[in-house]
């Protein structure tokens, strides 16, 4: 076979009934799996949540970028987004469990961003987790959620949920 292990053309087949694997996923515990099922009767697919994830950081550094710009002469040059970014993922306050993936969480998150405030110290949680990233490199995420799950009747089924930080997901 030609195509990459698990096409559509291949889930569907029977020969992958009760193939299973590891996937980085959406963290359970933030809502985003329960919205999403409501909304589409079905569970995302693999990175989907990374995606929106990926979505709401540019979109919260594009904020970050524009209530600062008197600040800076290239409003969305890379260095300045790169500033909003580790501005926006260099937080270690463990004082907020709030998901911010939706419409509340992103309001109260724009809101702060547009006040100009320096002193963002806001974890802020997507739909994977807490995007927090290396302080040395800002290209890896600190905690990552993995599905670990079995295909059965063409749909990728949750067994169960785990991280590198050992939680009970």
């Amino acid at each position: 076979y030609d195509g990459h292990a698990l096409s559509p053309e291949l889930i569907a087949s029977k020969q992958t009934e009760g193939i299973e694997g590891i996937s980085i996923y959406a963290d359970p515990t933030t809502g985003f799996l329960n919205a999403y099922k409501a909304r589409y009767d079905e569970l995302p697919s693999l990175g989907e949540p990374q995606l929106y994830d990926a979505l709401l950081l540019s979109s919260l550094a594009a904020v970050w970028c524009i209530a600062h710009k008197k600040e800076v002469s290239g409003l969305f040059d890379n260095e300045h987004v790169q500033t909003a970014l580790q501005k926006l993922t260099g937080s270690n306050s463990s004082e907020n469990n709030t998901s911010h993936w939706n419409s509340s969480g992103m309001k109260s998150l724009i809101s702060l961003l547009e006040s100009g405030t320096e002193s963002f110290n806001t974890k802020i949680i997507g739909a994977t987790g807490p995007l927090l990233f290396d302080k040395d490199a800002w290209t890896s995420v600190v905690c990552t959620v993995y599905m670990h799950w079995i295909l059965y009747e063409g749909k990728y089924i949750p067994i169960d949920y785990t991280s590198e930080k050992g939680s009970s997901r």
